[in-house]
């Protein structure tokens, strides 16, 4: 679907994907908490109006874009190189700094208070919840190779599951809060340790 843009020396029409792009290039440059529709529509030469006629809201508009990066994500566990897999300690260096950055936005953006449900459809949000589920399953996947190649075998399971997207997606504010004196890479070897220890099949 495509809408008429009005300014001389746009394109005459303007795409999902072209807002999408357009919105995902502001987020990155300003972050999630000033993206302004307004901006977005003046940089693509619109009216507000037709942003929200073509996504609902902001946060609708934000939904998809998550979405993509939920998916993108998803890309980069699944073509992890070798040496990403090599042990836990070398898959939480590579993850976790991705997966701790998602989890806060989501938790910031979406979940707010936790009481009340955020400015999006059901089916958004059923999206983004079944979303983040396969990047759970997925990391678990990849935690599941990388604690082999160590000759370890780990429990299956959704807590299992639950746990490790947990501790994976918030060990940056846990390192902070609890073991700020550590250095990163002795850190990540005593999460690694805890992870295999907890989630080994005895």
């Amino acid at each position: 679907m495509t809408v008429e843009a009005p300014r001389a020396g746009r394109p005459q029409s303007v795409s999902t994907e072209e807002m999408l792009a357009e919105a995902r290039q502001q987020v990155s440059e300003v972050g999630v908490s000033d993206f302004s529709v307004r901006e977005l529509a003046k940089a693509l030469g619109l009216v507000p109006g037709t942003i929200h006629a073509r996504f609902g809201n902001k946060q609708e508009l934000l939904a998809l874009l998550y979405l993509q990066r939920i998916s993108q994500a998803q890309e980069m566990l699944v073509n992890l190189p070798a040496s990403a897999l090599a042990d836990v300690s070398s898959l939480l260096e590579v993850t976790s700094p991705d997966l701790s950055l998602l989890r806060r936005e989501f938790v910031l953006h979406f979940e707010g208070n936790g009481k009340a449900r955020p400015r999006l459809h059901t089916a958004t949000w059923d999206a983004l919840k079944v979303s983040f589920r396969g990047l759970s399953d997925r990391l678990y996947d990849r935690f599941r190779d990388a604690a082999a190649n160590e000759g370890v075998t780990v429990v299956g399971g959704s807590q299992a599951k639950r746990f490790l997207w947990t501790l994976v997606s918030t060990m940056d504010s846990q390192r902070s809060a609890v073991a700020f004196d550590h250095a990163d890479g002795n850190y990540r070897r005593f999460v690694a340790r805890s992870l295999l220890s907890a989630l080994s099949a005895r």
